[in-house]
């Protein structure tokens, strides 16, 4: 009988994957959500690298700048966005075109890397508590309703997430080996990372400096360390001469600094970006005149981010208070949910966040791991959530460290089931 549990028990994981990808095609194929997707930026500036024009995303229509893709325009050269993601769409549309089947190819990979979520969540819960929590968690990643959407929309969200997740598993593991292949695939992960999302480039630093920390006292370690340091710039570099080129500066990542820290940090800001009514917040007149007024320079992009970086910082100077209250606003909507987004005001989406963070927490404070050390983990969930504060709140920046908190979630929920075993023997006994 205990074989043929044991036996069961290695089944459980392959049906938990099966059952991630399943259920994230079959709502890609019931919605339809391949029909005419939203691509955003991302989907433009791939549209202008299809037509031959170089990675570009704004032109001037005769009386402003805009980001409307059009086949006739000679668009500006841009960084406004990590050019993995566009890259990938860039090449579909060259070799499929634009049609359905093309988008509906893609939402298949993402569905698979949803099913691969499930299984990186598994192997980090394991290695940091036990294999029982790591399949609790893995079904939570499986059947987490704002994970799932996820692979049907096209966004590098259905990248960046699991690729988080490999660069934490790699650094966990860092700081109980030393082996330079760890190291090697660290920096490949982190570069890959960064060039789907830019702001993980924060977060990789600070791994660095963790992992030095934790094991300054070992001489190879710090060579290794250096060295895959290096190796990490060595990858970025191409992506930043690049935009030294084509902008005259030298831009590690993306241009959009000043935009995103203005978002959250000015008069009208709700902390998201939206109103409270759940609006786009538009960009003041006077600060559409003086983009408008930008020279049409190959700079514009950089020219542009100055203005709102300008302003961002004046307001946070002349108004630290009200800078304070929306920075402590912004981790309410992070943690419990970001109600002026149309997304985050639908059942399937507040509850399971909501709950998510209670049983992460309670998890967090419960038990400390059985394995490894736990401290990276918490860095890898809080460094998200300081770098909303700064900026601003959207749904998928509570997504992009959702998985993470499915691990203490699932010390939570395993615990509190064997509590109930428990006083259901003890109430069951004569």
């Amino acid at each position: 009988m205990a074989g043929l549990v044991g036996a069961m028990r290695r089944y459980v994981l392959p049906i938990v994957l099966l059952c991630a990808f399943g259920i994230r095609t079959a709502l890609i194929l019931v919605t339809k959500s391949y029909e005419n997707p939203s691509t955003w930026e991302f989907g433009r500036i791939a549209s202008y690298l299809a037509d031959g024009k170089g990675y570009a995303l704004w032109r001037w229509d005769g009386s402003k700048y805009t980001q409307a893709y059009s086949p006739d325009a000679t668009p500006l050269p841009s960084a406004y966005m990590p050019p993995l993601y566009p890259l990938l769409l860039a090449g579909c549309y060259r070799l499929l075109g634009e049609p359905d089947a093309t988008y509906l190819l893609l939402q298949g990979v993402q569905a698979s890397l949803g099913a691969m979520t499930c299984w990186l969540v598994y192997l980090l819960a394991r290695r940091l508590w036990d294999a029982k929590v790591g399949l609790w968690a893995a079904w939570a990643c499986a059947l987490y309703p704002p994970l799932v959407y996820m692979a049907s929309t096209m966004h590098p969200i259905n990248f960046y997430v699991p690729a988080y997740l490999v660069v934490v598993y790699l650094a966990v593991a860092l700081l109980h080996a030393d082996h330079w292949w760890i190291w090697l695939a660290f920096s490949a992960c982190s570069a890959t990372l960064i060039m789907f999302r830019a702001e993980a480039l924060l977060y990789v630093l600070a791994f660095y400096i963790w992992i030095g920390w934790r094991r300054s006292k070992i001489y190879i370690t710090s060579s290794h360390l250096i060295s895959s340091l290096l190796l990490l710039v060595l990858l970025m570099l191409p992506w930043a001469w690049r935009n030294l080129r084509a902008l005259g500066h030298w831009v590690p990542t993306t241009t959009t600094l000043g935009y995103n820290l203005w978002r959250g940090n000015n008069p009208e800001a709700t902390g998201t970006g939206r109103s409270l009514a759940g609006v786009d917040e538009p960009t003041p007149q006077d600060i559409e005149a003086e983009i408008n007024a930008i020279p049409l320079e190959r700079d514009f992009e950089l020219q542009m981010d100055k203005v709102f970086m300008q302003r961002a910082l004046h307001f946070i100077r002349t108004r630290p208070l009200s800078a304070i209250a929306l920075a402590l606003r912004k981790q309410v909507y992070f943690w419990v949910s970001d109600l002026t987004h149309p997304l985050a005001r639908t059942p399937y989406y507040l509850i399971p966040t909501a709950a998510l963070a209670l049983f992460a927490f309670a998890g967090l404070v419960s038990r400390k791991p059985q394995s490894g050390d736990c401290q990276l983990l918490y860095l890898a969930i809080f460094l998200p959530a300081g770098t909303a504060s700064v900026f601003f709140v959207l749904p998928r920046y509570r997504m992009f460290i959702d998985p993470l908190l499915m691990i203490p979630a699932a010390n939570g929920v395993s615990r509190l089931r064997d509590w109930l075993l428990r006083s259901a023997k003890r109430r069951s006994r004569p």
